[in-house]
């Protein structure tokens, strides 16, 4: 923050023509992946500048499951993801048909398809990390990319909060008061977001959504059977030797310790 924001004043306002609309679908991030994917072809310049600050295909913010090698995809012991990641994979590919790099795409034709694939792969990261839904005067809610607003970090404790309509500004209002050279942050989700969806959207683990765990795991008690590949002894034992794993490796043991920390504490609420 420049300077001091009290309670109930706004943090920033955003006019609502602003934003990039990708449309009112449901769940599905690839439909608004190809309306953003048409918006940056057709763009006469007037969106250029904030195209150009979104994290690029090749940045190391895309470190999401999507992005995981298959070993990594292993190391999560979460089944759940490993299946809505490889069920993404397969409906990009089916988006574009023929043009999807496959073991029989000839060599010179390689490089085309796989860069159709990755950026579509990239345009459907953009929306489960960036895109938030606001209701527009149609009663529906409109999947937007905000300029800005999108650009706040997450903070499960924060009290600050989204407002506004796509005919409207969009703000962020204070909830709390904002002391001059304070940080902002957002909260992505709600407190029933846990730690699998944290990292299938957005690529980090909160140790602050244990209870959200704690539900995660009383879900899909299937699932659980899977964690049980390693000891929590051993997973903390990888996540701190030398040298220092790859991010992603990282990512995969913070996810199944979390988990199995839920599955413990779950089980001794249930003796207790």
């Amino acid at each position: 923050a420049m300077q001091n924001i009290q309670a109930g004043e706004e943090i920033i306002s955003i006019p609502a023509n602003c934003a990039l609309d990708l449309g009112t679908q449901g769940d599905d991030p690839i439909p608004p992946a190809l309306q953003l994917l048409s918006a940056i072809a057709t763009d006469d310049g007037r969106r250029q500048a904030y195209f150009e600050v979104l994290p690029s295909p090749d940045s190391p913010d895309l470190c999401t499951p999507d992005f995981f090698s298959e070993k990594e995809l292993q190391m999560l012991q979460w089944p759940p993801i490993v299946r809505e990641v490889r069920a993404r994979s397969a409906a990009l590919r089916k988006v574009l048909g023929s043009a999807a790099p496959t073991g029989d795409t000839r060599r010179e034709e390689m490089a085309v398809a796989g860069g159709r694939l990755r950026e579509l792969k990239w345009a459907a990261w953009i929306v489960l990390s960036r895109v938030l839904t606001v209701l527009g005067p149609d009663g529906a809610g409109h999947k937007l990319l905000i300029p800005f607003i999108d650009m706040f970090n997450h903070r499960a404790s924060s009290r600050h909060y989204l407002t506004g309509r796509t005919d409207r500004s969009l703000r962020v209002v204070a909830g709390t008061r904002v002391a001059a050279g304070e940080q902002i942050y957002i909260v992505y989700g709600t407190e029933a977001t846990s730690n699998a969806e944290l990292l299938a959207h957005y690529g980090f683990i909160d140790p602050t959504a244990a209870a959200a765990d704690e539900r995660l795991v009383a879900m899909n008690p299937d699932a659980v059977p899977a964690l049980q590949a390693t000891s929590a002894e051993a997973d903390k034992e990888m996540l701190s030797s030398e040298p220092t794993l790859p991010r992603n490796e990282q990512l995969a043991l913070q996810l199944r310790l979390a988990l199995k920390r839920a599955v413990a504490n779950s089980q001794q609420g249930s003796t207790a």
